[in-house]
């Protein structure tokens, strides 16, 4: 199992991303909001340093999941923070 994720980085770097990203919205839901975008954040900033280091090793598929996998937190917290106002404005 060691020898999979050290051969496959890319899964490591979407497991411990998702892993932040995940406890970021647990803080989040509850009413911690810095905290949480804070954690998410990190989440998305170790995907940047694994695209970095697909970028310099030329593992242009691990890039292209890593890229994917950036748009879909960014979008993720783009929604969480479009419902938050939303909500805000009906109060």
């Amino acid at each position: 199992m060691t020898n999979f994720f050290s051969e496959h980085l890319i899964v490591t770097a979407l497991l411990a991303s998702g892993l932040w990203f995940y406890c970021g919205y647990e803080d989040i839901k509850k009413a911690r909001t810095a905290t949480g975008l804070s954690w998410q954040l990190i989440g998305v900033l170790l995907l940047i340093a694994f695209s970095v280091h697909a970028v310099l090793s030329k593992a242009w598929y691990s890039l292209a999941t890593a890229l994917l996998g950036i748009i879909v937190e960014v979008q993720l917290i783009r929604r969480q923070e479009y419902h938050k106002e939303k909500s805000a404005s009906l109060n």
